[in-house]
C-alpha cells in the first residue's frame, strides 16, 4: 500500500522498522548506505556539512559511462548508531508519503566485505544485457525491490551483502535475498518482460488510496497485471493498464469478461481507441451491471451450463 500521511506519522511503526534495522544492520561487519541520486539528493554532497565521518564510493558500471552526479553510490557507515544512520533513516521515511517521487536513499547493505570489493560485486550486478542491448538493473530502488522476489523472479538474489534491508511503500523494513557465492544467475527473459509492468503497478498502488479506504491487495494488484498482459495490453499503455488493473481489483475480480469490456480491451489492444477513455465515457448503468456481475450467468449459459 501507498504510505498514507497518517500512516507517515506513526510513530510506533516507524520506531519498529529503525529498531530492527539497528539489530539486523550492525551484526555484519561493514555497515553500509546505498544512494542512488538519479534525481537529485535532499543533502549537500560536500562531506564538510553532512560529518566528518561521510564519504561517497561511487558504484556504476564502467559500459554504460554513467555522469559521476547520476552515479548510485556507497557511504560506509562505520557500524555507528546515530548520526548519517538516523538522519538518512529519516530520509528514507520522509519519502514514502510520496511513492512518485525521486527515492535517493535506498537501502542498508550489511557485508563482511570490504568497501571496494562490495562495490566490484554491485557493478557487475547493475549491468545487464539482452542481445546487443547494455542497460542499467535498477533493482537497488525501492520501488523496484518490493516487487523482485513477489512479481518478477522468485529466484531473484544479490551478492555481496549478507543483509540487504529497504522500506517497502508501507514502511515496513523488508530485505531481498542475498547468495553466498560470488556469481548469480542474471534474470531470464520472462522477468525482464516483468520488469516492465513494475511502473504501472506502482501507479496503482499509488492511485489505490484515492479510490477506496480499502487495504491495498498487492497479490490482487499483480494478478490484474498478469491478466492485462494476458489480454495483449502493453505496459506503454500506462494509463490504459492502470485503469483496468484497478477495475479489476475494485469493480469486478473477472472484468475482463465481460462483452462490453472485451471491446474495450480489443479496441485498446488494435490502437482503435484508449481503453481508459471508453471506461471513462461509458455511463453509470453500464458500470452498475458490470459490478452486479449478473453477466457472468449468461457467460456460463454459453458455455452449456445450467443451474437450479
Amino acid at each position: 500500500m501507498s504510505l498514507s500521511r497518517s500512516l507517515s506519522d506513526d510513530e510506533g511503526l516507524k520506531w519498529d522498522a529503525l529498531t530492527s534495522l539497528r539489530e539486523r544492520l550492525f551484526k555484519a561487519k561493514h555497515s553500509y548506505l546505498f544512494v542512488d541520486p538519479t534525481s537529485g539528493v535532499p543533502w549537500d554532497r560536500s562531506y564538510t556539512k553532512v560529518g566528518d565521518s561521510y564519504s561517497e564510493v561511487l558504484v556504476a558500471p564502467r559500459k554504460l559511462n554513467l555522469p559521476k552526479d547520476a552515479c548510485p553510490f556507497l557511504v560506509p557507515l562505520n557500524n555507528e548508531v546515530g548520526g548519517i544512520f538516523d538522519w538518512t533513516f529519516e530520509i528514507a521515511w520522509s519519502q514514502l508519503s510520496d511513492p512518485q517521487a525521486p527515492y535517493p536513499v535506498c537501502a542498508w547493505i550489511g557485508s563482511d566485505l570490504e568497501v571496494g570489493d562490495l562495490r566490484s560485486r554491485m557493478s557487475k550486478q547493475m549491468l545487464q544485457s539482452v542481445g546487443v542491448r547494455t542497460w542499467l538493473f535498477r533493482f537497488y530502488d525501492p520501488r523496484v525491490s518490493q516487487h523482485l522476489v513477489s512479481f518478477v523472479s522468485k529466484e531473484f538474489c544479490i551478492s555481496g551483502p549478507t543483509s540487504w534491508s529497504f522500506l517497502d511503500a508501507s514502511g515496513r523494513l523488508q530485505k531481498l535475498p542475498v547468495s553466498e557465492t560470488e556469481s548469480v544467475r542474471d534474470p531470464e527473459e520472462s522477468s525482464l518482460e516483468r520488469l516492465d509492468w513494475l511502473k504501472t503497478i506502482n501507479a496503482v498502488i499509488s492511485t489505490w488510496p484515492s479510490l477506496t479506504d480499502d487495504i491495498v491487495e498487492i497479490e490482487r494488484i499483480y494478478d490484474a497485471a498478469r491478466v492485462a498482459a494476458a489480454v495483449g495490453l502493453q505496459p506503454h499503455q500506462q494509463a490504459d493498464c492502470v485503469a483496468f488493473i484497478l477495475h479489476r481489483c475494485l469493480v469486478h475480480e473477472r472484468i475482463e469478461l465481460h462483452p462490453i469490456v472485451s471491446v474495450w480491451l480489443n479496441d485498446a489492444r488494435e490502437m482503435k481507441r484508449p481503453y481508459a477513455d471508453a471506461a471513462a465515457h461509458a455511463d453509470a448503468d453500464v458500470w452498475k451491471g458490470i459490478s452486479a456481475g449478473d453477466w457472468q450467468l449468461g457467460l456460463k449459459e454459453r458455455q452449456g451450463l445450467r443451474y437450479g
